[in-house]
């Protein structure tokens, strides 16, 4: 099997980079004016995150009576919505972890301005790359490289991560488990998938190394 690699860096900790202050006066969609929006890709324009990460939604006044529904995709391009519950002067927060954001609907008017963007509190994920678990002699060795401040794991499952329809239960590997220095480790026994978190970050980037025994 091939050697995958997988990157986090450029995490985005924006109020507003996805939709800048705008005030519904009906239900509708938010406008997707932010400074992570491309319309390279949709000319509708597409909210594209350094790596997929948690959504906030902070409103200025009271919107606890509207729900707001984040489309987009995962760390591993399948599509995926969120109904999240307004804030009473504060944020709301999606506990899903979206790379792109397609679409952020309100379903009533909202009482003032309201900003959407992405957080740092959650960390984020990196896409995940299947193994070959049915390998006889199943082995896989993992580096993780780092560089700036920040914390990472390596994750893995034994769940069928290539059923989108499936939400695979993950567990940190002991050897790469909260690092802030690089590190390799091994797995030595079959798992179905493996990716790279970050649980802290303040700069720079961690990269994940996989290379597997054919």
């Amino acid at each position: 099997m091939l050697p995958q690699i997988r990157t986090l860096s450029g995490l985005t900790n924006d109020v507003d980079g996805v939709c800048v202050a705008q005030t519904m006066a009906d239900a509708g969609y938010l406008a997707l004016n932010g400074a992570v929006v491309s319309t390279a890709y949709d000319t509708n324009g597409i909210a594209i995150l350094g790596a997929a990460q948690i959504i906030r939604i902070d409103s200025v006044g009271d919107d606890s009576l509207v729900t707001f529904t984040v489309t987009g995709k995962n760390e591993n391009h399948n599509t995926i919505s969120e109904d999240v519950t307004g804030a009473n002067a504060g944020t709301a927060a999606t506990t899903k972890y979206f790379k792109t954001v397609d679409s952020v609907y309100a379903s009533a008017a909202t009482a003032d301005d309201v900003n959407v963007g992405a957080t740092l509190v959650g960390g984020a994920r990196s896409a995940t790359i299947a193994c070959n678990w049915r390998s006889q002699d199943f082995k896989v060795g993992l580096g993780v490289n780092i560089s700036g401040t920040l914390t990472s794991s390596v994750q893995q499952t034994l769940d069928n991560v290539m059923d989108a329809s499936i939400t695979p239960t993950w567990s940190d590997t002991t050897a790469l488990n909260g690092l802030s220095a690089s590190n390799i480790g091994n797995i030595a026994f079959p798992v179905r998938g493996v990716r790279l978190i970050l649980t802290a970050f303040t700069s720079g980037s961690a990269t994940l190394n996989y290379i597997q025994s054919a």
